[in-house]
């Protein structure tokens, strides 16, 4: 199994490389100087989850995840600030960040909040997979119903026309089939 593809938007050099070394070990992580350099990189591949700091020069993480929710919606966006301000979360659950963490945090906390998330998504993923799956059975078998109506309508018209199908002619099956029989 690949690893998951986490990107990490910050415009403090030291927090992203310090973020990639704490999760280089157990994830494919890229690093984005600001909001518009993060979308223009999800817009070229796909993440797992992208860590996206709040306050940030130029275009904010609160109207970077706008973006980025609107480009790739299933897209896992955990917001991180410096800032426990609940307002500011609230705002950022609003607009589809799926966590929230305040820095400074814990390599543990981290990974965790990140597991979770990707849990989540390996079971939505399943979970979606089973109901493709029953669609396809469910369809399957309202065809083979179908199916079955016809060679029981077919069957039935034999049987009432006392032929064997060695003894129909093409004409006399067609008339069956269109139902221009007399």
């Amino acid at each position: 199994m690949s690893k998951a593809k986490v990107l990490v938007v910050d415009d403090e050099e030291v927090i992203r490389t310090s973020i990639k070394n704490l999760l280089g070990d157990k994830y494919e992580v890229e690093l984005a100087v600001s909001g518009l350099d993060a979308f223009e990189k999800i817009k070229e591949g796909r993440f797992d989850v992208v860590l996206l700091d709040i306050k940030m020069p130029g275009m904010s993480g609160l109207e970077a995840l706008v973006d980025i929710k609107m480009a790739t919606p299933t897209t896992a966006v955990i917001m991180v600030s410096a800032l426990d301000m609940a307002d500011t979360a609230w705002k950022a659950f609003q607009s589809g960040a799926v966590s929230y963490i305040t820095k400074p945090f814990k390599r543990d906390d981290l990974i965790k909040a990140i597991e979770t998330i990707l849990e989540k998504k390996r079971s939505m993923d399943t979970t979606g997979r089973k109901a493709d799956m029953i669609t396809e059975i469910y369809s399957k078998g309202k065809i083979d119903n179908k199916l079955a109506k016809r060679i029981d309508i077919f069957s039935g018209l034999f049987q009432q026309k006392n032929y064997d199908l060695g003894q129909i002619s093409v004409e006399e099956l067609e008339e069956i089939v269109t139902g221009k029989m007399d």
